[in-house]
This record gives C-alpha cells, sequence and structure tokens, in this order.
C-alpha cells in the first residue's frame, strides 16, 4: 500500500516514512504559511516567537509585501527594553559574575527574539565570526564582535547600576558582592577611556578583579556565540521560507 503526502504528491511505502517526510515538507511549510496569512488577514498581531505576522490584500489577492516577516536587526542596534523585566535574574548570587554574558545570551541568543539572532561564532576554536550588518550577513573577527556584545552589555551594567544607586528604580538595591563586581567591569573600562571610576577604589577598599573578571565574561560570550551558531542557522531557514511564501 502506497502512502502519498497531500501537499507534494511524493509516495512512502510506510505510514511512518510520510509523517516523517510531512514534518519537513517545503510544500505543506508553504500552504501553512498561506493559510496563516490568509486567517490574518486584513489585521497586525503577534505570536509567540517574535515574528509579526501583517497582511492585508490587493484586489482579493494577498499584498506580498505584507506578510509573515522576521526583519533581522544589525548587530548592535537591538531593543534592550525587555531586560528591565529580567533584572531579578541577572542580579542575584547566583548569576551575577556572568552578568554581561547573560545579558548577551538573553539579547542574541533566544529563539523568542528571532530577530536579534544577529550574531555567532564559525568554529569553536576560530577567529571567524558573523555578524548581520547594515542588511547582510559579514565575516568579522569574533574578538571584535566579542567586544562590541561585551561593551553593549556593560553599557547596560552601567545604566542599571547608576539608575538604582540614585534611586530611579524603586525598591531595587545591589548586593553589596554583586555591587562590587559591576564596579570592578565598569571601572576597568572607564579607567581604559580616561574617565574617572564612578567610586573610588581607596574609599571602597575592596581589591579590584576587573582583569580577570573581565577575561571571564568574554570567555563566556565566545562560548555563547558558538552555541549561537544553529539559533541563527535556524532563523535563516524561517526567512528563506518566508522569502519562499512572497516568491
Amino acid at each position: 500500500m502506497s502512502h502519498q503526502c497531500e501537499y507534494c504528491n511524493k509516495s512512502y511505502s510506510t505510514g511512518f516514512n510520510l509523517n516523517k517526510h510531512q514534518k519537513k515538507c517545503k510544500d505543506k511549510i508553504i500552504i501553512e504559511q498561506r493559510k496563516m496569512i490568509e486567517a490574518f488577514k486584513g489585521r497586525s498581531t503577534s505570536v509567540t516567537d517574535g515574528t509579526t505576522i501583517n497582511a492585508d490584500t490587493i484586489n482579493g489577492n494577498i499584498n506580498v509585501d505584507q506578510s509573515v516577516t522576521i526583519n533581522l536587526v544589525s548587530y548592535g542596534e537591538e531593543d534592550l527594553s525587555f531586560l528591565s523585566q529580567k533584572l531579578d535574574l541577572l542580579l542575584n548570587n547566583k548569576n551575577y559574575k556572568r552578568i554581561t554574558s547573560n545579558i548577551f545570551k538573553l539579547v542574541h541568543c533566544s529563539a523568542s527574539i528571532p530577530s536579534q539572532n544577529n550574531v555567532y561564532k564559525k568554529y569553536e576554536n576560530g577567529d571567524k565570526g558573523l555578524a548581520y550588518i547594515d542588511g547582510e550577513w559579514v565575516e568579522e573577527n569574533i574578538n571584535e564582535l566579542v567586544d562590541m556584545g561585551f561593551d553593549q552589555g556593560l553599557n547596560y551594567v552601567e545604566d542599571v547600576f547608576k539608575r538604582i544607586s540614585y534611586g530611579a528604580l524603586d525598591g531595587k538595591t545591589i548586593p553589596q558582592k554583586i555591587r562590587i563586581h559591576m564596579l570592578n567591569l565598569i571601572n576597568k573600562r572607564r579607567d581604559e577611556r580616561g574617565d574617572p571610576p564612578l567610586i573610588d577604589w581607596a574609599e571602597n577598599n575592596r581589591r579590584d578583579t576587573s582583569q580577570a573578571d573581565t577575561k571571564k565574561e568574554k570567555k563566556l560570550i565566545h562560548q555563547l556565540a558558538f552555541r549561537n551558531r544553529n539559533v541563527c542557522k535556524r532563523t535563516i531557514k524561517k526567512i528563506n521560507n518566508q522569502n519562499a511564501v512572497l516568491n
């Protein structure tokens, strides 16, 4: 008995093989995406994976310029506003020594925000990375991309530190050991830029471990960037499927 795919008409000897095929049948994917567009025709909404659905009609047909879309943003231009809901996660005793690498993970490595899956390391032990910049994937030295990711995270850390210290975030406090770690990272970069420290270490009477802390954080970002290659490739595949619908 032959088992035929209702989407592409390919035949299989068993129902098991047919079911296996239909999980990745390209014709099925395209047809289901078209059905989704039809279901949302004339209105805009968001689904849980961050994909935007926006469909209109022109003379009864779908306007292909407004369909299921994932629009990648350039590396370094991401929206970080959602991190304000993650402060308890970032500023706790378990995660604080990985604060900038955890920010990198939340911003760039989440399948729920595919528009920001825009950077990865090509090889575990190599120095090549890829980043989505100005509408295209560009090969760059991975150390430079990691430095950009670290700086992005540290900019956010410094902003949060100031806002909590100045009472701008009601009810938020920073435990002392987490405060010291944040200052280690912040003051090292400020010193490299020729800026004065936020708090003088003589006043703080604490050992400066900023060099070691920075090295550990960047090593973690390297590891995350390599693991992120699969997340980015899945997002690229979704975009390719999206473009197939439009063509």
